[in-house]
């Protein structure tokens, strides 16, 4: 739990939530922490039935799962909603990343014409892809005030509608964003979805600094400049990005398309 002096993170639901192996960005926010010098504990809640109060965390973090796994928390959480809320109106960040976002949004469509309603955090529909859309992703974003650049990877089986009112995360410079255009996530207060993977985190340790450099104003933490600086991913990350510039020269297109989806 959180101390005037710490700061809390939860991983919610990582047996549930473990599609791509996203524990990783539990170490990435941890090596992050250690490096501006916040001291950062770490708490995971397994199932639905033990979420209770999160008063106590300052960041909440839900890792992607599958469709069938956000469609069985949109209803399961329904009694947990307050809690959420509550993180949420203290201005606390709470991640969802991949298709767990279903679970939070406004209504999502089964490829069999069924639907069912999330929580209803963010105005987003999502329809659910006859194909799988998979590629890399490069990301341009302001998140609570840091201008940053985003490397990752998706994985897409659901297409995210944002309402009018809702503000994307981000432009995604490559790769599909939200409703197959450039627009990607969510950045809606302190709530932030992200369709990258990675896991995202690991890949870009900026991005969990950001977070954890929020979390630590809204505490009135004092926070020590970094330590080093994240050479190594940023050169993983250049490489990557001259990967893409030779598909982008060899196929004439920045995206790979799959017709109707």
């Amino acid at each position: 739990m959180s101390s005037s002096n710490a700061i809390s993170l939860v991983y919610l639901y990582p047996d549930l939530l473990s599609l791509h192996g996203d524990r990783g960005n539990i170490w990435a926010f941890g090596k992050a922490a250690e490096n501006i010098g916040i001291n950062l504990s770490v708490s995971r809640i397994d199932s639905v039935e033990r979420t209770g109060d999160l008063s106590g965390f300052d960041i909440v973090l839900m890792s992607p799962g599958e469709l069938s796994t956000a469609q069985y928390l949109a209803g399961a959480l329904k009694e947990h909603k307050a809690a959420f809320e509550e993180h949420l109106a203290k201005a606390k960040p709470m991640v969802v990343i991949g298709t767990t976002i279903a679970a939070f949004a406004s209504e999502c469509t089964r490829l069999d014409g069924s639907k069912f309603s999330g929580l209803g955090f963010v105005d987003a529909s999502l329809t659910e892809l006859s194909v799988c859309y998979s590629n890399d992703s490069v990301l341009a974003c302001e998140l609570f005030g840091e201008q940053m650049e985003v490397v990752g990877g998706q994985i897409q089986i659901v297409r995210v509608s944002l309402g009018k009112g809702e503000t994307p995360l981000g432009i995604n410079e490559y790769g599909y964003g939200n409703d197959k255009g450039m627009h990607e996530g969510i950045l809606k207060g302190s709530f932030v979805f992200t369709n990258l993977l990675g896991p995202v985190f690991v890949k870009n340790p900026w991005f969990a600094e950001a977070i954890l450099l929020y979390a630590a104003r809204q505490k009135g933490i004092a926070v020590e400049g970094r330590k080093a600086e994240y050479e190594l991913e940023r050169m993983s990350n250049d490489e990557i990005k001259r990967f893409i510039d030779i598909k982008v020269a060899k196929h004439d297109h920045s995206r790979l398309d799959h017709g109707k989806n």
